[in-house]
């Protein structure tokens, strides 16, 4: 409790979030990707910024990383990148859980290629792993792809994504392959924009906590803040 309800309690100030939710969503992140992450602040931040860049609240994220966490992290995936994949995809009007499922599929079709995905990604020249055998950092592997696809016309594109991805997986990775070719710094459409901003945020543990005070701060310098205090007391 002393050690995540601080960090807890200011995200759930700060993205005007469920408390009891709040803390779920934390601890499913530390429990998920806790190797990768110094603090619950760390986790908490992240969370926080996505929301405020997307339509995926805190709450919402609950189901998307209990769908998708175990798959994203065996795909070497960040917390930060799992949540700006989420995040862009909400901002299409696809639900987080919707997103989750979606990308998850897609995850498991490039972690395990059928026969087909594998003469498909032969062709165009793309691999999703390194010389070791590890997966490529995912924004490489978009920008891989997209780069592969810049030839081909639309009815090409298609079949080699549902080749791919699959139909449920290519719904992920069409708006996906599309904000790593945004260059426009609109963090609601760009992944590198996105991106940029949840680095700001959740580069440390210290960061992290100053974006949590300042955005706790912020939330309760309002008047509703305050008539939903005295309502409390």
């Amino acid at each position: 409790i002393k050690k995540q309800f601080p960090a807890i309690a200011k995200a759930s100030t700060a993205a005007g979030a469920d408390l009891q939710i709040t803390a779920g969503v934390v601890q499913q992140a530390m429990n998920v990707w806790g190797d990768s992450l110094q603090s619950p602040e760390q986790a908490a931040a992240l969370l926080t910024q996505s929301a405020n860049l997307s339509n995926a609240s805190v709450e919402s994220m609950q189901q998307a990383l209990a769908t998708l966490g175990p798959s994203a992290v065996n795909a070497g995936m960040s917390l930060s990148d799992t949540s700006t994949a989420v995040g862009l995809l909400t901002n299409t009007g696809t639900s987080s859980a919707e997103a989750a499922q979606q990308l998850r599929h897609a995850l498991l079709q490039m972690q395990s290629p059928s026969k087909g995905a594998q003469a498909t990604m032969e062709q165009l020249g793309i691999s999703y792993r390194d010389a070791q055998g590890n997966m490529k950092p995912f924004p490489q592997i978009l920008s891989e792809v997209s780069n592969a696809m810049g030839g081909l016309s639309k009815a090409d594109q298609d079949a080699a994504m549902k080749s791919l991805f699959h139909t449920s997986g290519m719904q992920a990775m069409r708006p996906l392959l599309k904000s790593i070719k945004d260059q426009s710094g609109d963090a609601k459409t760009s992944w590198s924009a996105y991106s940029d901003q949840m680095q700001k945020v959740g580069k440390n543990t210290q960061v992290a906590n100053n974006f949590l005070n300042q955005q706790a701060s912020d939330m309760q310098n309002n008047l509703g803040s305050k008539i939903e205090q005295v309502g409390g007391n």
